[in-house]
Order: C-alpha cells, then structure tokens, then sequence
C-alpha cells in the first residue's frame, strides 16, 4: 500500500497591515487585510483621526488618515470626505508651494503633487492652480539647469520671467536660474 500523505489546508491568516501613524504610538491603528477583500477597519475611527489631525492643523497626517479611509470604505461620509481631503490637500499643497513648511525642506514638487491630487476629486481654486503650475514649470527649468540642458531650460525661463523674473524659493530666483543657463531677462 503505497500512500503519500497530502498536507491538510490551512486556513489563512490575516496580515496586518499599519495605517498611517502620528508621532505617538498611539495614533496607530491596526488593519487588516484578506485575500478576498479589503482593509477590515472600523471607518468612523479613521475619520475621527483624520478629523483631529485637521483640527489640530496637521494636514499632512490628516491626509494620511484620509487616503487610508477611502482604500478601506470609498463611501463612508463620501461628501464630508471629499470636503476635508480637498481642504487637507490643498491648505499642505500650498504651505508646500509657498515654501512655508516648518521642516524647511524643499518640498516643491510634492505641493504640485498634492494640488494635483485636489484637481482630481475636486474644484480647485484657478488661482492655486496657476501658482501649482507656475511652480511645475520652475521646478522643470530648474532641473534643466542642474541637468546641463540650457538651451530647454531658457526656454522655460525665459516664459516664467515673462509672468514673474523674481519669483524664488529658498534664495534662488527665476531670474538667477535664467542667468545660470545663459540667458537673460526680457
């Protein structure tokens, strides 16, 4: 008798997955995730996080709290959501832009990203999205420059001094970017 012994299954085990953490241990929350479905949080307990983050201006982690809470349950309180995702996103994007993040570091690029983020689930005000484009297209001249590539990066320059030569963040102005590739001020 020739019997090979089969493994019996095992039932799956749950994962946990971390949900975006305030600085305190205990801003954590634990979330699971199953093979068949999605995170397995209680959503009033993520919006609660989320919305204390807002009240306490930390809009950083508040959205955080929120992108977590629309992967969990896209519809709990979907019209509040969106409302505060859109004020999170674009109160962070333009402290970022306006290079008024207490960190100090250069987060230029993730303003953009974060006002881009507000355009896509919501209506952006026009003005913060000139500024967020006006931003994009410093940050391409700039990387122009530190890339060597001169010749695209006047061209970018030369429209941007166009609309505002002096504009600059951390010291370093349209009008000097344009200098540094070989061009000049209109």
């Amino acid at each position: 008798m020739n019997f090979t012994p089969t493994p019996s299954p095992v039932p799956a085990t749950e994962t946990p997955v971390p949900v975006p953490s305030a600085t305190s241990a205990d801003a954590v929350v634990e979330a699971t995730e199953t093979p068949s479905g999605p995170l397995n949080v209680d959503p009033a307990e993520l919006f609660g996080r989320a919305e204390t983050a807002m009240n306490q201006a930390n809009y950083e982690e508040a959205i955080g709290w929120f992108e977590t809470l629309v992967l969990a349950d896209p519809n709990y309180r979907r019209a509040e959501v969106q409302d505060l995702r859109m004020r999170a996103y674009t109160t962070q994007g333009r402290l970022y832009l306006r290079g008024q993040n207490e960190d100090g570091e250069d987060r230029l690029a993730q303003g953009v990203q974060l006002i881009t983020r507000a355009s896509e689930i919501g209506q952006v005000d026009q003005s913060l999205l000139y500024e967020s484009d006006f931003v994009a297209r410093y940050l391409a001249g700039r990387a122009y420059v530190e890339g060597g590539a001169f010749g695209p990066a006047i061209d970018v320059l030369t429209r941007l001094c166009e609309e505002d030569c002096d504009w600059d963040y951390q010291g370093l102005s349209v009008r000097d970017l344009l200098s540094q590739a070989g061009g000049s001020a209109p």
